[in-house]
């Protein structure tokens, strides 16, 4: 099984990514874009698991004391000129929730991603634009996304019918401040 622990978002905020991501669709002549119920923010990949690890997992993301928070996304960039993304402004309850999540699954000795966390929403891979005059002026401030933190989830990445797809395995509802 493929494994990672992700804050989702309402229709209504995926709508909001979508409509840059249909931007950078018009203007790319390949590539593969995320599919609208599969965007969210990624707090730690955990690659192949056994279907042992999924109550173990469950017990770490239950262990998350943490309240709803908002995150601001308000820009749009790139990681190796292929992969495009929208990324928060810097959130220091994400930041936290990030940190804590990481040291708790490595005290349950899972290897964790050793580079720093970068909030993002992943809009499309592999995504190669007409011109680089044009994939710069796509890259650069947005009107701010607010979304809000309310649940964390651990996730499986599976494909269905040859299609990404992303279950649910187990949530953890955020507490009401």
């Amino acid at each position: 099984m493929r494994l990672f622990i992700a804050i989702g978002f309402t229709p209504q905020v995926r709508s909001l990514f979508l409509l840059h991501q249909n931007r950078l669709r018009s203007c790319a002549p390949r590539g593969s874009f995320t599919a609208e119920e599969n965007l969210h923010v990624t707090l730690a990949f955990l690659g192949e698991q056994d279907i042992g690890a999924v109550r173990e997992l469950s017990s770490v993301v239950d262990g998350l004391d943490d309240s709803v928070f908002e995150i601001q996304f308000d820009h749009i960039g790139r990681f190796g000129g292929d992969i495009w993304w929208v990324g928060a402004r810097k959130n220091i309850r994400l930041a936290r929730l990030q940190r804590t999540l990481d040291r708790q699954l490595r005290e349950a000795r899972y290897q964790v991603d050793e580079r720093p966390f970068t909030a993002h929403v992943t809009l499309a891979r592999r995504c190669i634009v007409r011109d680089e005059q044009l994939s710069r002026s796509l890259c650069g401030p947005i009107p701010p996304i607010i979304a809000c933190a309310t649940r964390v989830s651990l996730m499986e990445s599976t494909r269905i019918g040859g299609r990404l797809t992303y279950i649910e395995l187990h949530g953890h509802d955020l507490r009401c401040r």
